[in-house]
């Protein structure tokens, strides 16, 4: 903890509430990859579980899932079915997080994915961040988050090419997609988002303890 401590102050600014907060959705906030299996499983009769999703290609896992049916079946979940997609982490701890700072859901989707991910928000975590549609991992790096809460084994890539000393302060979220992926500077890795909430909440707590949202 103290090497993380170390890691994380140089982003505070007196108030906790100013430092920014960016949480990706798929497969860090929400379980969709879990619900994408599932789907896929009832669609083919087969008995997959997430841990053969073992490679961010999903047609490259043993899943070996085409692209468009993985595709079709995300669209499906997030427009008509959001129900079955579960939160990732537990509501108390989120919603400490979303009191301690300035926090927004960073996700690369459709637009029209926004209307049912806000409502999604609301019905699992009790609260509706801000959220940035993004292109791509760049352009995640490009909206001055301090923090970021990530899964996916290619932003850890375009983040290490970031020559800047102020590049973000990452927590990655181990999956059985990113088990294999190096953990560069500036970048930790957790077992869970539960993990990465409460480490960066007791960050703040140990740098900071009387800016710390109760």
């Amino acid at each position: 903890m103290r090497k993380e401590c170390e890691t994380f102050s140089k982003f505070l600014r007196g108030d906790a509430a100013g430092i920014r907060v960016g949480i990706d959705v798929d497969g860090t906030a929400a379980m969709t990859n879990h619900a994408i299996i599932s789907a896929y499983n009832e669609l083919k009769g087969t008995t997959f579980t997430v841990n053969d999703y073992n490679n961010w290609d999903v047609l490259e896992s043993k899943v070996r899932m085409p692209h468009d049916v993985y595709y079709e079946l995300y669209n499906k979940l997030w427009l008509k079915e959001p129900h079955r997609i579960a939160p990732a982490a537990n509501p108390e701890l989120m919603a400490r997080l979303m009191g301690a700072f300035d926090v927004s859901a960073s996700t690369c989707r459709p637009e029209e994915h926004r209307a049912p991910l806000s409502a999604w928000f609301e019905k699992n975590y009790g609260f509706v961040p801000k959220i940035d549609i993004v292109r791509s991992s760049s352009e995640k790096l490009q909206k001055g988050y301090d923090v970021i809460f990530e899964d996916a084994p290619h932003f850890i890539e375009e983040h290490s090419k970031v020559k800047s000393a102020q590049k973000p302060l990452v927590f990655l979220i181990t999956n059985p997609w990113n088990q294999d992926c190096k953990v560069p500077e500036r970048v930790i890795r957790k077992e869970n988002l539960d993990a990465a909430i409460t480490s960066l909440l007791r960050m703040q707590e140990q740098l900071s303890p009387q800016k710390v949202a109760r």
